[in-house]
């Protein structure tokens, strides 16, 4: 309802059109609009909610293989993740997390294109991963100066090839990080590098192994230092795998060191939408 004051001016509504007094003049201003968000759109907002705490969750906890990122990275990992979700057919949104979903997107997945491994790293090793959760790396033997980009000058930096394994649970909202495989990769080099790593991996788990580069200095006086960065930091997904059933007896499972998810809100997400599925519990 609109009033009419004793010196003309008009305060209050009319209709769709809303009348206010400022400094002596009548402003009129259309009603705001109520928007009515149907049930699929509010599903699709909690699911993008899930997919960005998923992708928060893995980036954080793998963030020890990588000493920096390229500004696009976040929106990468979570453009994979959101991938990953769709690519489960046989669940609809909000019955479906990451151990549901496809892992192919993760593939290849960069962490800092400003340094890609897959460039860096002009050899491409072959990784799998087998039911038994058996884990098996190779590179083949390299000249250094042609299948490997260094910084600078050759004779400054020595890299170390580290391989990296990571377990996830969301469902139960932990995640496990392995003792790494190492191996420097030296200019007079002359074998292969093979690594079979035999992890002990629970049930429910979804695992990935990553592959980096860490370049280094040393000498006598202040022994080894770090130069990756934010500039340079060559790191990737190379392989991934979901275990319905691991490889170890409950009691060992239960001994291994777990860490809970940096910053992961999945299971309360799906709680509050009031549609956490038996699946997901």
């Amino acid at each position: 309802m609109a009033i009419k004051e004793k010196n003309g001016n008009i305060n209050g509504s009319i209709g769709n059109e809303v009348y206010r007094t400022v400094k002596g003049r009548t402003i009129v201003q259309s009603r705001p609009a109520y928007v009515t968000q149907t049930i699929a759109s509010r599903r699709a907002a909690s699911e993008f909610a899930l997919v960005s705490t998923t992708a928060g969750a893995l980036r954080k906890s793998m963030s020890a293989i990588y000493d920096g990122y390229d500004p696009e990275m976040i929106t990468r990992m979570t453009a994979a993740v959101r991938r990953s979700f769709s690519g489960c057919s046989n669940k609809a949104v909000l019955e479906r997390d990451l151990h549901d979903g496809d892992l192919s997107p993760f593939l290849g997945f960069q962490f800092n294109n400003r340094s890609p491994l897959n460039k860096i790293l002009k050899v491409r090793p072959s990784i799998t991963i087998d039911e038994d959760g058996h884990v098996d790396f190779l590179l083949p033997v390299i000249d250094h100066r042609q299948h490997l980009m260094y910084r600078r000058s050759l004779a400054q930096f020595q890299v170390t090839l580290r391989l990296s394994l990571f377990a996830f649970n969301f469902r139960k909202e932990y995640y496990i990080s392995y003792p790494s495989a190492a191996a420097e990769l030296r200019i007079s080099g002359e074998s292969p590098i093979h690594f079979r790593l035999e992890p002990l991996i629970p049930d429910g788990v979804t695992l990935f192994a990553c592959v980096s580069l860490h370049y280094y200095t040393e000498d006598s006086l202040s022994g080894r230092k770090n130069v990756n960065s934010k500039e340079w930091s060559p790191a990737e997904i190379m392989a991934a795998r979901h275990f319905r059933e691991g490889n170890t007896d409950a009691e060992s499972a239960e001994s291994l060191m777990k860490d809970t998810l940096p910053g992961y809100k999945g299971n309360s997400i799906l709680k509050e939408c009031g549609v956490l599925a038996p699946s997901l519990i």
